[in-house]
């Protein structure tokens, strides 16, 4: 289901680890600064005491206690003003964890759809030096082409062999890199490679 850039940034911002951390760190800020707003509220306390001394009598003593801080003191203004610059910093600290996961996942998004069109180019040299190279043993079976020219045409065959093994195995360590900055465990082979398609289908 993920095979647009969108769907892997939102994948990959929802399972960041230093995300989360960023995101509690805020509501602990908050947390903080509710703390010490609750010390300036209004506090009302009520106690009773209750004393049978006989059937008919009985006595009863309350008392009613109301409670307002009537300005901040210094003390709590300073707590308030630390419990806002932590939450002005938790939340720079996440949309800067946000930006950098964005920024890699995008590079290495770019690198999987750099490495499939990589591999296409490797792919189609390698079906076109095979096709040299058949030619060449038939034009040898001929006598129109020496064992020379077959042996370079096999060569190169086999050059673009190479190439297409190591433009293949770029392709599935570049999709593992994608799946490693979004959080999501690797995948073998031949599902990178699957994934590489719709990737580039969907871009």
């Amino acid at each position: 289901d993920i095979q647009s850039l969108e769907d892997i940034l939102k994948v990959a911002v929802a399972s960041n680890q230093a995300v989360k951390i960023a995101e509690l760190s805020i509501e602990e800020a908050l947390a903080g600064g509710r703390e010490v707003t609750a010390a300036l509220r209004p506090q009302l306390s009520l106690t009773a005491q209750h004393t049978l001394y006989e059937e008919e009598h009985s006595t009863t003593i309350g008392t009613l206690s109301y409670y307002q801080q009537l300005a901040p003191t210094p003390q709590i203004r300073g707590f308030l003003e630390q419990a806002e610059i932590g939450a002005d910093l938790a939340l720079l600290a996440k949309n800067q964890t946000v930006s950098n996961t964005v920024i890699t996942v995008q590079e290495r998004y770019f690198n999987v759809i750099r490495a499939y069109n990589g591999r296409l180019i490797a792919l189609a040299a390698r079906d076109h030096a095979q096709l040299n190279f058949k030619a060449a043993e038939e034009q040898a079976e001929l006598g129109i082409a020496t064992p020379l020219d077959v042996l370079k045409e096999r060569n190169s065959y086999l050059e673009a062999e190479n190439n297409l093994q190591q433009a293949t195995t770029g392709l599935e360590l570049a999709v593992l890199a994608l799946l490693q900055s979004m959080g999501l465990p690797p995948v073998d082979a031949e599902t990178a490679l699957v994934w590489a398609d719709y990737l580039v289908y969907g871009w």
